[in-house]
C-alpha cells in the first residue's frame, strides 16, 4: 500500500505565513520535504509494528498469552496480559493507526506556536485526514517526528493516561505505566510512540 498524499496548508496571509517561516528558520520548500520524510518513516514505523501483530494469528489462547510474554518490546511498552482480549486491544489500535496512515490524502496543517496553548505541544489531529504541526515539532529528530505523529493518531480515540495524577510523558512513565496500570498502557498514545520508535530502531 501507498502511504498518505499529503497537502499543506499554511497560513492565508502572507504576512502572516512569512513569520512562521521565520519561527521554523526553514524555508517552505525545505519544510514541506521534512514533513514528507518523516510521515515516511511513520509509514515504515507503524508497517512494522502491523508485521510483528501477525504473529499472534490462528494461535490458541493459551499461546497467544505465551507468545505476548516472550515479546520483550511487547511486555516493555504495553505490560503482561492475562487474556486475549487484551492483545487484541493493541492490534486493533495498531490496525487503525496503520489504516490511517496509508489513506489516500491528508491535509497538514502548519501553524505558529501562537496558535497553540501549551509550549509543549508538537502537534494535533483534528479530525482523520487533517493534523496541525507546530515549530516544536520541527525542532525534534527525523525518528521522534515520525513517532510523534504516530502518537497524535492515537488521541484520535484515546486521551493522555495519567499515573498518580501526573500526565504519562516520556520513555521513563510510560515504561512504569505498562508495569503498574497495562490497561491504561493499552491505550496510551505515549506507550505506541515508544513502542513503535524502539521496533524501528531495532528493525531498521
Amino acid at each position: 500500500m501507498k502511504k498518505a498524499k499529503l497537502k499543506f496548508k499554511w497560513p492565508i496571509v502572507n504576512k502572516k505565513k512569512t513569520k512562521l517561516l521565520d519561527e521554523l528558520a526553514l524555508s517552505q520548500e525545505d519544510a514541506e520535504h521534512l514533513i514528507e520524510q518523516s510521515y515516511t518513516v511513520a509509514a515504515i514505523m507503524i508497517f512494522l509494528a502491523k508485521a510483528e501483530m501477525k504473529k499472534f494469528e490462528d494461535l490458541s489462547k493459551e499461546e497467544v498469552i505465551k507468545t505476548w510474554s516472550r515479546d520483550v518490546l511487547l511486555v516493555e511498552w504495553f505490560g503482561k496480559v492475562e487474556k486475549r482480549k487484551e492483545v487484541k486491544e493493541v492490534i486493533k489500535r495498531t490496525n487503525s493507526i496503520y489504516k490511517i496512515i496509508f489513506k489516500n490524502k491528508l491535509k497538514v496543517r502548519i501553524r505558529s506556536s501562537k496558535d497553540t496553548a501549551s509550549a509543549m505541544n508538537y502537534g494535533a489531529f483534528l479530525s482523520k485526514n487533517t493534523i496541525t504541526l507546530f515549530p516544536k515539532w520541527f525542532s525534534k529528530s527525523l525518528e521522534d517526528r515520525a513517532a510523534i505523529i504516530i502518537h497524535e493518531f492515537i488521541h484520535l480515540s484515546q486521551p493522555d493516561q495519567k499515573l498518580d495524577g501526573q500526565r504519562v510523558y516520556g520513555s521513563s512513565l510510560a515504561r512504569r505505566l505498562a508495569i503498574e496500570k497495562p490497561k491504561k498502557a493499552r491505550k496510551s498514545a505515549e506507550n505506541y510512540e515508544w513502542y513503535c520508535l524502539e521496533l524501528y530502531q531495532i528493525k531498521k
